[in-house]
C-alpha cells in the first residue's frame, strides 16, 4: 500500500486466497499510515472492518462518523489494495440503507 500521510489507515487482520479481512480506522488529521499500529497517539473518529472478496470491500461494524474528506481518503485507500466496488449497510432514521459504490 502506498505511503504518505492520509485521514485513514488499513490494517490487515487476515490476508487468505481470496478472502481478506481489515481494520480501518480513520482520523480528523492525516496520519502516517505506514506507522506501526502500537505507535499510533492520534485518536481515531471512525473504525470498521472490512472484508475483500473479487474486488469488493463489504464494510461492516462502523462506529463514528466519517466527513466527505475521510470518504475520499478511504476510496483511495481502498483503490490502491485492489478494491473497486464498496458494499455497506448505512443506519438512518428511516431504517437501513444498502449502499454500493465504486471505490
Amino acid at each position: 500500500m502506498a505511503g504518505g500521510r492520509s485521514l485513514v489507515r488499513l490494517d490487515p487482520v487476515h490476508r487468505g486466497e481470496r478472502i481478506e479481512v481489515w481494520q480501518a480506522r480513520a482520523y480528523s488529521v492525516p496520519v502516517d499510515p505506514l506507522l506501526p499500529l502500537e505507535r499510533m497517539t492520534e485518536p481515531y473518529t471512525a473504525v470498521a472492518t472490512i472484508t475483500i472478496d473479487a474486488g469488493t470491500a463489504y464494510v461492516q461494524g462502523m462506529h463514528g462518523e466519517m466527513s466527505r474528506a475521510i470518504m475520499r481518503s478511504f476510496r483511495a485507500r481502498l483503490r490502491a489494495i485492489g478494491v473497486s466496488r464498496i458494499r455497506w449497510q448505512r443506519q438512518r432514521a428511516r431504517g437501513v440503507k444498502q449502499v454500493e459504490q465504486e471505490a
